[in-house]
């Protein structure tokens, strides 16, 4: 179980259903388009090569302002693995839509650049760890016990003022506000904050694997960084999810985790379909549910 399998069981469990359990695949996207996830996808492989050789040392806005005048060649090489494209003829005779793709990759590494530098110094622990953060977890369905399997692919763990931080990127309209803890786990999905349950899971499989504590999740949404990194509630003067907050809400999420894994594999509760029909706008399986 992913963090974004868990988010899509949570947001709408028959969408669960058609992707993990009957296996259908999701069309791919034309050759002549380009689609957000790609995006994402590549800023991912960008930030990831950029912060490549600085793992375990401490990170100076020197280094970054150094490492800077290489951006440009590492946003064509990202793209050309999205793509699946020759890197060595990436930047010869782009077509008009990979320039312009290049561009947004750069804007918006430069984005999470200026605030990283802003944070120096800091430190690097790793970046998109694909295999050390699973663990076994059991639970109980009807006097049956299992076991199975959580992972996560991390963005980023990195060390400010003493403080492990899960760092998570995100280029959609994904958002640090969120309503309250309840609404996240509604069953009609209207108050969801995604961002928040998936880096909440990367921080708890973080936690149990590493046998750590007190570490803070961080969100990056490259289009703007006026609100910060940290989740906060939106309520005029709401809790900010930091120190005795976030331990506390972390310890709501595990208690939550626990209930929808049960949920999930309980042979008697059925996959229903999301009764938010604002979720099914880009969901691929929606003709089938004729939404």
């Amino acid at each position: 179980m992913s963090a974004t399998a868990f988010t899509d069981y949570n947001t709408c469990s028959l969408r669960f259903f058609y992707k993990n359990i009957a296996g259908l695949k999701e069309p791919k996207d034309l050759p002549d388009r380009i689609e957000a996830n790609l995006i994402g996808s590549a800023l991912h492989t960008v930030m990831e090569v950029f912060y490549e050789p600085s793992v375990g040392a401490e990170i100076t806005a020197d280094f970054i302002k150094e490492r800077e005048k290489k951006l440009s060649d590492i946003c064509e090489f990202a793209l050309a693995k999205e793509l699946k494209l020759n890197a060595a003829k990436a930047g010869t005779q782009t077509p008009a839509l990979q320039q312009i793709v290049l561009q947004v990759l750069e804007q918006y590494a430069l984005k999470i650049l200026r605030n990283d530098e802003k944070l120096t110094p800091f430190k690097i622990e790793e970046l998109e760890n694909k295999s050390d953060y699973v663990m076994l977890y059991p639970i109980d369905t009807e006097g049956k016990n299992r076991n199975i399997w959580l992972y996560g692919i991390i963005d980023r763990v990195d060390v400010k003022d003493g403080k492990i931080r899960i760092v998570d990127y995100k280029t959609g309209k994904d958002q640090l506000k969120y309503k309250d803890f309840p609404s996240l786990f509604e069953d009609q999905a209207k108050d969801h904050n995604k961002a928040l349950i998936q880096t909440l899971f990367y921080t708890y499989v973080y936690e149990q694997v590493k046998g750590r504590q007190y570490v803070e999740p961080h969100l990056y949404t490259v289009r703007d960084f006026k609100e910060g990194t940290l989740f906060k509630e939106k309520q005029k003067g709401g809790l900010v999810l930091q120190d005795q907050s976030l331990e506390a809400f972390k310890s709501m999420f595990a208690d939550k985790l626990n209930e929808k894994l049960n949920e999930l594999f309980d042979e008697n509760i059925p996959f229903l379909q999301t009764e938010n029909k604002e979720n099914c706008s880009y969901c691929p399986y929606k003709d089938i549910c004729q939404r």
